[in-house]
């Protein structure tokens, strides 16, 4: 039976789903073919992408707090289809933590409330909901609080409604979600490291986010290279295979030709073992194309032909030539060239909604969390206090 590429799924059957009505997630129609990827589901995650990253370089630089990845506890939706669609987040950190009520309450414990920033008070004010006269007349109790929130509803600052956001997913091929899977591995601690630098005003949210762009084209132009390259190669190694197992070809009368394809043959299943831009999926599939008693009988044709006469190449070559004469696959090469498709199309996809929102970025104050001005009616860039408020407006409520 040959190997299809399937999905792993063990990780999100421990999450619990949010649906489609908490979040921005979409999902492909129960009849829309999953052989290729949805160009408008995957434009549409990327979109989300780019704004939240932004929006946690942004929380960083206003809380002045340090952001972290906490593990994933949920997915927007699941995929139709179990084995060809995989629901991909669009965030590289969808439990976004924050060391904030941790902070304040240290501000407080050393300094007094009277020493908290306005946005400190704030903060406090509006997670505990209690008035600027409770806090400053009860700060102990305030930090007695803050010791007794259990660990996870104190490392999240936002809501509900931010991290449900952040959990939305896209439903796509598997090999869409491939490219992300190998994404995150690359570009989440870039964004830690942002983050990091947003808080201590080292750079600006705009300037982070400008950093990380770029880095991601580079990184996906990378990937759609080497993906590219493997398609070329398995290609041809197809190719090869045809010509080299085919049971009409008299090899014998065009034997050194036959060698040197069969060298190749052998040099390019090497090569597409190694490529890591494939993934395991792909590697795999070709790791089983055929049965072991398929290369090594090749191996040792080139290996005699390399060390020995012609005459006896050939009389080596009539005595193993019954081997190739019925080939059986395992893999199922119509699946694979499908795969490699859908990840330069993902690739491409990301791509392209990258280059576009790449000079628009010193807009995405304005564009994301603009107001309008009283006295012209556009939409204006927000002020420091106007973005905290909007922050402080989604704060996770402590009862």
């Amino acid at each position: 039976m040959p190997v299809s590429i399937e999905s792993s799924i063990s990780g999100a059957q421990s999450r619990k789903v949010l649906g489609l009505k908490k979040t921005a997630s979409l999902v492909r129609d129960s009849d829309h073919s999953c052989a290729q990827v949805d160009s408008e589901i995957a434009l549409t995650k990327m979109d989300a992408r780019i704004f939240m990253s932004f929006q946690r370089f942004l929380w960083a630089e206003q809380a002045n707090c340090l952001t972290s990845r906490g593990s994933t506890k949920y997915n927007g939706s699941v995929a139709h289809c179990k084995r060809q669609c995989e629901a991909a987040h669009a965030s590289f950190t969808p439990n976004m933590t924050d060391d904030m009520l941790e902070s304040i309450g240290n501000k407080l414990e050393e300094r007094g409330v009277e020493l908290l920033s306005s946005f400190d008070k704030k903060y406090l004010m509006q997670r505990f909901g209690i008035s600027e006269k409770e806090l400053e007349s009860k700060p102990g109790l305030v930090r007695k609080w803050i010791n007794e929130i259990p660990k996870a509803q104190k490392e999240r600052s936002l809501d509900q409604s931010i991290e449900s956001l952040r959990n939305s997913t896209f439903n796509n091929p598997t090999s869409s979600n491939r490219v992300d899977s190998r994404l995150e591995k690359q570009m989440r601690p870039l964004e830690d490291n942002l983050a990091l630098a947003c808080a201590s005003e080292e750079v600006t949210p705009e300037e982070a986010m400008a950093i990380f762009s770029e880095e991601y084209i580079e990184v996906l132009a990378e990937m759609q290279e080497g993906v590219e390259v493997t398609k070329a190669q398995f290609d041809r190694f197809v190719e090869l295979e045809e010509t080299l197992f085919s049971s009409e070809a008299e090899h014998e009368k065009r034997y050194d030709a036959f060698i040197d394809e069969a060298r190749e043959f052998l040099f390019l299943r090497k090569e597409l073992m190694k490529n890591t831009s494939v993934g395991a999926t792909v590697q795999k599939a070709i790791r089983f194309f055929h049965n072991k008693s398929v290369y090594l009988p090749l191996e040792s044709l080139v290996e005699n032909y390399d060390q020995n006469s012609r005459e006896d190449a050939l009389e080596y070559y009539s005595m193993v030539k019954g081997r190739f004469a019925k080939i059986e696959r395992k893999a199922d090469v119509g699946l694979i060239k499908i795969d490699l498709a859908n990840r330069l199309s993902e690739t491409q996809l990301q791509l392209d909604a990258l280059v576009e929102s790449h000079e628009k970025i010193p807009r995405f104050r304005t564009f994301y969390y603009g107001v309008k001005d009283s006295a012209t009616s556009e939409r204006r860039a927000p002020t420091r206090e106007e973005i905290q408020e909007q922050f402080l407006s989604h704060l996770d409520k402590i009862s």
